[in-house]
């Protein structure tokens, strides 16, 4: 008895699925097609279209009837367009499989495929940003939502302005805009996607490095960066503080080249998006610098001459610096690409705390960045083309800098990536005797957004003598 009753059940289940694609305009279509009356069939065929575009079964109906009547070329377009509708639903359906069985990027696959052949389809773009949302892809998963929203909008509008009237006056179009444009809550939710969106791909970038060398950091090197630029109009305030401490010692027959050095650099940057592919920053630094003296000698060469002046140090403004990053090429994800990036150093720090060279600096960046699933790797070229400093005792023709350095960044969840990086330059003080090598520091940290701010930390010793023994970086950034 308890089956019997199961397979009536099943059986209304699966007769009420059926009429629901069959809807009240089709049914009194098919009655007008069974008793020849073509051109009511048509009417009510196409209303049906109008509340339900996406159902094949209507424009297989008007196919008939418009070929009853002679018009051949309606009627091969309906067919036509019956079809494609057949085959999206066949995706759609094997879409909902490869979700169900947590293979997303099949189930991607067969949406994308469901889109191609009816691309006013809202149900499509709508599992679409389901599935991009749960494989990490948040800004794609927005954009899906976001034309999801804006054609299930244009139907409902067509349909509310046949029903106002063939010819609308401009209070009726208005009523009909504010039922269907984005509400309160849509708007809070498009915010939510693109702070989210914002937050991940900051999340995706190297960490950002302080000093990695006592005198090379007197001149601006461009850090580890991505190729991403921040979205447009989109507003990220940055503070960090770093810390690093280091010593160097090299003697000669005739010369003499030590220091020893602890610095702690607050400092805070703006980035604010001019377009979809061009940003701009401003990062102003506040360090202090203790201990460089030892035994009141800093930095002495052959002569005896002391390039830094004694003096008491204090804290202070160092250098302001405007950048400008521009995305050359965009990959198929969020974060691949290629950018290049420029910047001016202004110093603005007092020559006695030895914290900037007091030239000014100006430097060019190539950057590129790929994704591979969960991976991203950085990798960064740069030049800098140093100003004539102006803290020395005695005159020092610096060097040129060439920068470079690669990262590689770990996506663990939505909201936490892990971070191991290398940078370096090429030694601009190489005149001073003694005082040869490449600078470079290792790096590893790791960075986590919360709803409102994005928190890293990253630890670093150098790599070679010329190098800071530790540094670490700390930062919390937030959008406005």
């Amino acid at each position: 008895m308890n089956k019997f009753i199961f397979s009536i059940a099943v059986f209304i289940c699966v007769c009420a699925s059926a009429l629901a694609d069959v809807n009240e305009y089709d049914l009194r279509g098919d009655e007008f097609l069974r008793e020849s009356k073509y051109h009511e069939a048509i009417d009510c065929y196409w209303l049906s279209i109008r509340n339900d575009p996406i159902q094949p079964y209507s424009y297989s109906r008007l196919a008939t009837a418009y070929a009853s009547i002679g018009m051949r070329t309606e009627s091969q377009a309906m067919e036509a367009r019956s079809k494609a509708l057949e085959k999206h639903q066949e995706w759609v359906r094997k879409g909902d499989g490869f979700y169900a069985e947590q293979r997303y990027v099949e189930a991607i696959e067969a949406y994308e495929r469901a889109f191609e052949y009816f691309n006013e389809s809202y149900i499509a773009c709508e599992k679409l940003a389901l599935t991009y949302n749960k494989t990490g892809q948040k800004e794609k998963s927005y954009e899906m939502y976001k034309q999801s929203h804006e054609l299930r909008t244009a139907q409902k509008m067509r349909v509310a302005m046949e029903d106002a009237s063939e010819t609308p006056s401009l209070d009726a179009i208005e009523k009909i805009r504010k039922d269907w444009a984005f509400t309160r809550e849509d708007e809070l939710l498009r915010r939510k996607y693109e702070s989210d969106t914002g937050y991940t791909i900051m999340l995706a970038q190297p960490l950002y490095s302080g000093n990695n060398n006592q005198l090379n950091s007197l001149v601006f090197v461009p850090p580890l960066e991505g190729a991403k630029t921040v979205a447009r109009q989109a507003v990220y305030v940055t503070t960090n503080v770093d810390v690093s401490t280091g010593s160097f010692s090299n003697n000669g027959a005739n010369w003499s080249t030590f220091y020893d050095q602890r610095v702690l650099e607050p400092s805070m940057s703006i980035k604010y998006g001019l377009l979809d592919n061009l940003e701009i920053r401003f990062y102003l630094s506040i360090p202090t610098l203790a201990d460089l003296t030892r035994n009141q000698g800093v930095i002495i060469d052959s002569s005896a001459t002391s390039y830094v002046p004694n003096a008491e140090r204090s804290w202070g403004v160092g250098d302001f610096i405007p950048s400008l990053k521009y995305q050359i090429t965009k990959g198929n994800d969020s974060i691949s690409g290629t950018a290049i990036a420029a910047a001016l150093k202004m110093p603005l720090a007092d020559k006695y705390n030895f914290v900037s060279s007091g030239g000014p600096d100006i430097s060019v960046n190539f950057i590129v960045s790929r994704k591979y699933g969960q991976s991203i790797w950085h990798f960064n070229l740069g030049y800098t083309m140093v100003g004539d400093p102006t803290i020395f005792t005695d005159n020092l023709a610096l060097e040129n800098v060439i920068s470079f350095g690669v990262g590689y960044v770990l996506n663990m969840t939505d909201n936490f990536s892990m971070d191991l990086q290398i940078e370096g330059n090429t030694n601009a003080f190489s005149i001073i005797e003694g005082y040869d090598g490449i600078p470079m520091t290792l790096i590893a940290g790791g960075k986590y957004h919360t709803k409102y701010f994005l928190i890293e930390l990253g630890l670093g010793t150098g790599v070679g003598k010329l190098s800071s023994d530790f540094t670490t970086t700390f930062g919390i950034t937030t959008r406005f």
